[in-house]
């Protein structure tokens, strides 16, 4: 009896486990990681369609969420429905982002407030809503500057002169073109358009020196003048400046350029309208009609393209109280899932805490291993810098380096004894890399284009100690003698580093991490090649 009775309480007890684990973990946790996962998509441009999800997202954070999270939550909401072709929710998701933004608090993320609004002036765009367009577009530009995105803002800059184009404000289109054109990090594409908003206004010697200027800088062109493959619509405006300069044998040749292999309805509809105009004026009749019919029937067949983005439009909106049955419907069958979900992650705790108990032993038992070698890391950082910036003045401290160079290799002879007891299997090591924060800091600086600091290397350079002894080992070989940018540009390609964000880390430009990238490739391997090259051969060491 005894026995049945503690068989009843460990059998009640495995059942109320997975519910007070559950109570335990309701903390958002879940939620979390489902709009991280949408963001990830989102930002590879992925098709969301999971509007059920987004929208149940969007309810649990007005909840429980910041706000930050909140408009993170809706902004998504409102990607999924622009996805799906549903303009109206798209334009309510987006206004309940922006409304949830806290912009008096010193931790609003106007990253993402930026591109609520770019997004909504995009949906606007698209319904010909070109002042409700501009509005946003100033908005965007306005908390891209607050979060110190610059190229966010000139993108946003960029899309208004579509807008004044649409609008027929040459003059806007121009002032917008001059303030792009002037940024360091903008080419020439703007001159195009600039060019066109000058013809229009007549101005046309500013237009030749717009016309000059793109063909020489922006690198479009061929040897024999001819841009590349799906910039065809250059023709038409230069067809345009030529019949404007009554010029017709050239403008006849660019519109017949252009008619001939551009693709775009709009543009082949205005170079058939313009030779039509050309061959009146020289009174070639024949050609005039066959033109002028080219133009209608184009016309026709782009009025035809308009009409059914309209009908979509509408039926958008005429589906907007059947979309919100299904999403209630939705929204219960993922009730369902979610308790189904809780009862698994339930299981994945008890498995977790078990693991968690087996690795605190196993760590406990090499704790004092691994302060030793930590400590022996920290030392031979310190010497391999001292090395590093000995060897710039290699003449007059030849002795110097000698004597650091004994005690490198003593301290790595003490390391590969500590490392024995240690971990660790290639798998493990390449983990261990990408989990660590120093490696996801150098991440997020190469993609902000921040340069490191000394301190930063300080960091990285323990880092490859620890977890690529053997790379750094064979990096700091005396008889490759490598300067401190070699070195450092070594350290970065073995973390996974791209070439152009090396030279935002290093704070110099792409040309020289190529020099570099070539006299290192040299150095250590005796071969010619790129820095992709390089990179190539050093990822397969271990």
């Amino acid at each position: 009896m005894n026995r049945l009775r503690l068989m009843k309480r460990r059998c009640l007890l495995l059942f109320l486990l997975p519910l007070i684990l559950l109570a335990a973990c309701d903390d958002g946790a879940l939620q979390r990681l489902q709009l991280e996962e949408l963001e990830r998509m989102n930002r590879a441009d992925s098709l969301m369609t999971n509007d059920s999800l987004a929208l149940d997202l969007a309810e649990w954070f007005d909840d429980h969420g910041t706000p930050n999270e909140q408009m993170r939550a809706y902004y998504i909401l409102g990607r999924t429905y622009a996805d799906l072709g549903e303009a109206p929710q798209a334009i309510e998701a987006y206004n309940d982002a922006a409304d949830r933004a806290d912009t008096t608090d010193a931790d609003c993320d106007y990253y993402t407030l930026c591109r609520v609004y770019s997004q909504m002036a995009v949906v606007f765009y698209q319904q010909n809503l070109f002042n409700d367009n501009l509005r946003c577009l100033d908005l965007s530009i306005t908390y891209a500057y607050k979060a110190n995105d610059t190229i966010a803002a000139l993108n946003s800059y960029g899309q208004k002169t579509d807008v004044f184009d649409q609008l027929d404000y040459p003059d806007s289109v121009i002032a917008t073109c001059q303030k792009l054109i002037s940024q360091p990090a903008i080419y020439n594409d703007f001159m195009a358009m600039m060019c066109n908003a000058y013809i229009k206004k007549g101005n046309l010697n500013e237009a030749r020196r717009c016309l000059d200027i793109y063909e020489r800088q922006s690198g479009y062109f061929d040897s024999l003048g001819n841009i590349e493959k799906g910039r065809e619509a250059y023709y038409n405006i230069k067809g345009k400046y030529f019949f404007a300069k009554e010029q017709l044998d050239s403008a006849e040749y660019y519109f017949r350029k252009e008619f001939r292999e551009g693709h775009e309805y709009i543009f082949q509809e205005m170079s058939a309208r313009f030779l039509s105009l050309l061959y009146q004026r020289k009174g070639l009749c024949d050609s005039t009609s066959k033109y002028a019919l080219y133009s209608y029937e184009m016309n026709d067949s782009s009025f035809y393209q308009t009409s059914s983005r309209t009908v979509a439009r509408i039926q958008a909106m005429y589906d907007y109280s059947r979309h919100q049955r299904i999403a209630q419907q939705e929204k219960e069958r993922a009730d369902s899932e979610r308790m189904r979900l809780w009862l698994l992650l339930a299981v994945i705790a008890v498995s977790s805490i078990v693991i968690t108990i087996i690795i605190h032993r196993i760590r406990r038992s090499r704790k004092e291993v691994y302060a030793a070698y930590n400590a022996k890391i920290i030392e031979l950082e310190k010497v391999q810098t001292d090395v590093l910036r000995l060897r710039s003045n290699e003449a007059e401290l030849n002795s110097l380096i000698h004597e650091k160079e004994s005690q490198m290799k003593q301290l790595n002879k003490e390391m590969s004894f500590l490392r024995k007891n240690s971990y660790k299997s290639g798998d493990e090591t390449e983990f261990r890399l990408s989990s660590s924060p120093v490696y996801q800091e150098l991440q997020k600086k190469a993609n902000q284009g921040i340069v490191l600091t000394d301190s930063d290397w300080s960091q990285l350079s323990r880092l490859v100690i620890e977890l690529l002894p053997d790379f750094h080992q064979f990096i700091l070989s005396e008889q490759f003698r490598l300067g401190i940018n070699e070195y450092r540009t070594l350290i970065l390609l073995r973390l996974h580093i791209k070439p152009k964000p090396i030279s935002y880390l290093l704070g110099c430009t792409p040309q020289n991490i190529t020099k570099i990238g070539k006299v290192t490739l040299q150095k250590l391997f005796n071969v010619d090649g790129t820095c992709s090259d390089l990179s190539n051969l050093i990822l397969k060491m271990h």
